[in-house]
């Protein structure tokens, strides 16, 4: 019997980190079986090679700086210097042409604390760090025109190789350290790593006590040294936080705060000892335990841990934790810095810099941080939808604009006075707060809407301009008044199912004729003057009603004509109420049909007959959730109003100049955002980049202006409180047009009172309940068919929006009628009856009463906050102009271009790429919206 051939052990070349220390055999797989059992991580490092040591010739490579950067990229040895004070032949790693070329095409807000005279300093006095001047060089070479992004990565590797070094001869208590770890996550900016940098950046700031940092330039023990010293650590300190804040909200580890984590280290010990380029892209083999980490975590553990949030202050507005003392970033428990340190800091590195670019970009980040935070715990039901604390956003946002520092300002003049490089930084800033402004009226429309679809953003208010000196002089009548005329296409194309089903269960019920005569002498009287209209709620088929034919004026005044038509009944035929058509002329190239709705006194919603209908059949929930729809819509079309006349000024000046444009990392959130918006409209409006209301690079500025100043009835994007006008011209013609409109309302009053005693309704054989026209809105009426009008009447004359509670007037009318009209409104009502899982309950609906309060009263998207009525004659000199150019294309080719050196950015261009497709698709169908579907893992859409 033949013995089994033993299978040989196969050979294994090199052993594991651990079975190394251990001295066990390893299986060389990896990980291997030793590791695997013992459930530790396993590492291999680098092997060595084994005979005789070859010695390398090291002065061969030190000749010149690109053989140099070959040698360092195959390893650092241990010997080689840190600091160019050692040897002068390692003064081949110092290329000055790279520097230079760093700041001649980037901007100071890249790096902010680090000028190019800081650096020719530090050299001179042999005390500058390589790991420093290689991530200079890897910036300079992905900024440089034509630069090959690649070559940037290799010195990327070598500076975190000197890191690496530095570490190993205990030399991290330098500034320049963590200078290098900004640079370095900046290279990164838009992935994972580059939270990964800063953090790490940040825990060695406070195990070094933070002031404690060597800086090469404050070496003195003299106190005004010192504090200059820790002036300019507070600065890189700031400028840390700031990024690797911006960095969670990129990640959706906003909710991470505390920094100190005992696995920190060991991940990006990981990152140091990568070695190849392919590992320096592959983020996901570093990352991916961050990358799996749950996102909501704080909420549960408020809910969980009373100790927790004992801690944290309470705003004074919404009465909550407030969210800037919460998302604070903390390091074993403390804060790692306060907003009055933030706002101490000042310095000026550069001619013109703002001195207080720490505060707005504080102010900025927490916006959209904070925005981030709640709707991400408001979607995923982690608290309930609070309207304070959305509305608290929007007031910080507000008190940025009020108080913004004097250098951050775009004035009317700076676009003339400011060098190009500064001016288009501010605009760039300016843009970037707006964006994050736009990103909260989108997560509250998102909220309330449950909907995706891109005509959310599509508005249709309409301003009116009164031109007038004070507030006193507008026209008193209610919003009731105002808008009582559009019931009458409510009662003549309601619900025909409703009304059917409603019939079948009166098949014994006996139809009263409602016989309807007016005074021929009164109406003689209302000869081209304002008629009014009723609802009448009736279930009656037959009546012959003898009505006057009524035509209906641009402004829903309703004007009697010469003849009559008499409606006759036909034995055996059902018989129709039919009223003459109303045909409102609108001024808009279409000619579609319009009805004014009026939100307030100077702003009024248009809508077809169709969508009037649709309105006035839905609940008042979901009335007041479209009105505040159409509001925050609107004020979305200011701010890219706005925006769009100081790009176009800052793209004039760039072309002019020759300057190039480099976008910093939280530029394309603006980017994303101002695209998406954009290709909304674009699709909304058919394909076609002409708007009526919105400001494009084609558009005739100085046109626009002498339209909007002379035509106080323009159709333009303002909405909110108005209270100071410009033409006082206007106001003798408003005073008539509000006097002839008073006039009217009491005539109409006695049109409509002979109608209602002349209403005779037979009740012997009918079911059918008596319906009494109502004509006056005041606190002891209360009619559930104009419930939205008395609403907007009670916020009209209410306080504003500084006074968050909605009244004791306004509370009870809705304690009153809120579940009466949910009931009656239930089944005619398309969004109830879509969405059957949504709870519109009361306290819902005070939230919702909450921000329509706050936002029909807003006073900053008003003409007297429009730069372009501000700004200097011949202004279309300044303006780049291109016909052919269609916005969201600019947005997209900006975001292409913005990916060549923040490589971090890909997932944003495809995905606005993926929404292109689907609105070529949207226009080839003839519709006109498309769905706004992301997929980024930060929640951001």
């Amino acid at each position: 019997m033949m013995e089994p051939v033993k299978k040989k052990n196969r050979r294994v070349t090199q052993a594991c980190n651990c079975c190394k220390l251990k001295r066990v055999k390893c299986s060389g797989d990896c990980p291997c079986q030793k590791c695997i059992s013992n459930n530790v991580e396993c590492i291999y490092s680098d092997s060595k090679k084994r005979g005789r040591k070859v010695k390398i010739d090291e002065d061969k490579y030190l000749k010149k700086f690109s053989d140099a950067c070959n040698f360092l990229y195959n390893g650092i040895p241990e010997h080689v210097p840190v600091i160019n004070n050692e040897k002068p032949k390692y003064d081949v790693f110092i290329n000055y042409n790279l520097i230079n070329n760093f700041y001649k095409y980037s901007t100071f807000e890249y790096i902010p604390f680090l000028n190019i005279n800081i650096i020719n300093n530090r050299i001179q006095n042999k005390e500058i760090y390589f790991s420093l001047l290689f991530a200079l060089y890897a910036l300079s070479e992905i900024f440089k025109p034509n630069g090959e992004y690649n070559v940037g990565l290799k010195y990327k590797k070598i500076a975190k190789s000197f890191l690496e070094l530095c570490r190993i001869k205990k030399k991290i208590n330098n500034i320049q350290v963590i200078e290098t770890f900004y640079i370095i996550s900046a290279i990164e900016s838009g992935n994972i790593n580059d939270y990964l940098f800063t953090k790490w950046a940040l825990r060695s700031l406070w195990k070094n006590e933070v002031f404690n940092m060597e800086v090469p330039e404050y070496k003195s023990d003299d106190e005004n040294e010192i504090k200059k010293k820790n002036n300019y650590i507070s600065l890189v300190y700031t400028s840390i936080i700031l990024k690797h804040m911006f960095a969670q909200i990129i990640s959706g580890l906003i909710e991470y705060i505390e920094l100190y984590d005992s696995d920190f280290d060991t991940t990006v010990q990981r990152i140091f000892n990568s070695n190849s380029l392919q590992d320096e892209l592959d983020t996901t083999k570093y990352s991916s335990e961050h990358k799996i980490k749950p996102h909501l975590i704080l909420m549960d553990t408020i809910k969980s841990d009373k100790n927790f949030s004992s801690v944290f202050k309470i705003n004074k507005f919404t009465n909550k934790i407030d969210l800037n003392d919460l998302l604070l970033l903390k390091f074993k428990g403390n804060d790692i810095i306060s907003l009055s340190t933030i706002k101490s800091l000042e310095f000026a590195l550069y001619m013109n810099q703002p001195n207080k670019w720490s505060v707005v970009g504080y102010n900025n980040i927490c916006r959209l941080r904070n925005i981030l935070f709640l709707y991400t715990n408001i979607k995923y039901k982690k608290m309930e939808f609070n309207a304070s604390m959305l509305i608290q956003e929007d007031r910080e946002c507000t008190y940025l604009t009020k108080n913004i520092p004097h250098e951050f300002l775009l004035s009317n003049n700076s676009y003339r006075t400011d060098p190009a490089i500064m001016y288009l930084y501010k605009r760039r800033f300016y843009s970037t707060y707006q964006a994050n402004r736009i990103f909260l009226y989108r997560v509250i429309l998102r909220l309330l809407l449950y909907s995706v679809s891109s005509f959310d953003l599509i508005s249709n208010i309409k301003g009116k301009i009164s031109n007038i000196d004070t507030q006193n002089n507008v026209s008193e009548k209610s919003i009731c008044e105002r808008n009582k005329y559009i019931y009458i296409y409510y009662d003549k194309n309601k619900n025909k199912d409703t009304l059917e089903s409603k019939s079948k269960n009166k098949k014994n019920n006996n139809i009263n004729n409602i016989k309807i005569e007016m005074n021929n002498e009164i109406t003689n009287q209302q000869n081209n003057n304002n008629s009014n209209n009723s609802f009448y709620n009736t279930d009656d088929k037959d009546y012959k009603p003898k009505v006057k034919k009524i035509k209906v004026d641009k402004e829903n005044n309703f004007k009697e004509d010469n003849c009559e038509e008499s409606i006759s009944n036909t034995n055996n035929d059902k018989n129709k109420r039919n009223i003459n058509s109303k045909k409102i002329r609108m001024e808009e190239n279409n000619d579609e049909e319009k009805i004014k709705y009026w939100i307030n006194q100077f702003n009024y919603m248009e809508m077809t007959k169709d969508e009037t209908n649709d309105f006035i059949s839905s609940c008042i929930y979901h009335q007041v959730v479209f009105i505040l729809k159409n509001i925050l819509s609107k004020c979305i079309d200011f701010i890219l109003n706005q925006n769009m006349y100081f790009l176009r000024l800052a793209k004039y000046k760039e072309t002019k100049e020759n300057k190039s444009q480099y976008y910093e990392t939280p530029c394309v959130i603006s980017l994303y955002e101002y695209g998406i918006i954009y290709l909304s409209k674009y699709v909304a409006n058919h394909g076609n980049d002409n708007y009526d209301d919105l400001v494009t690079f084609s558009t005739d500025i100085e046109e626009l202006n002498k339209r909007l100043k002379n035509n106080y009835n323009d159709k333009n994007w303002y909405v909110g409180r108005q209270e100071v006008y410009d033409n006082p011209q206007s106001a003798i013609d408003q005073n008539k047009e509000c006097n002839e409109d008073n006039k009217n309302i009491d005539d109409l009053k006695n049109i409509f009172n002979i109608i209602n005693n002349d209403i005779n309704i037979d009740n012997n054989n009918s079911n059918i309940s008596q319906t009494k026209v109502t004509m006056e809105c005041d606190d002891n009426i209360i009619n559930s068919n104009n419930l939205c009008e008395q609403i907007l009447d009670l916020i009209r004359i209410s306080e504003g929006k500084d006074d968050i509670n909605i009244g004791q007037k306004l509370q009870n009318l809705v304690d009153l009628s809120f579940t009466k009209n949910i009931k009656e409104k239930c089944h005619t009502c398309k969004n109830c009856l879509k969405n059957t899982d949504f709870d519109n309950n009361k306290e819902m609906f005070i939230e919702v009463l909450k921000l329509l309060k706050y936002f029909i009263n807003h006073d900053e998207y008003i003409p007297r906050c429009c730069n372009i009525y501000k700004y200097h004659d011949n202004i279309n000199n300044y303006l780049y102009t291109n016909q052919s150019l269609i916005t969201y294309k600019y947005y997209y080719n900006e975001l292409i271009d913005m990916e060549k050196y923040i490589k971090g950015i890909h997932d944003y261009n495809e995905n606005f790429k993926y929404l292109v497709n689907k609105a070529n698709n949207a226009i080839k169908k003839g519709m006109n919206s498309f769905e706004i579907d992301t997929h980024f893992r930060n929640s951001f859409f």
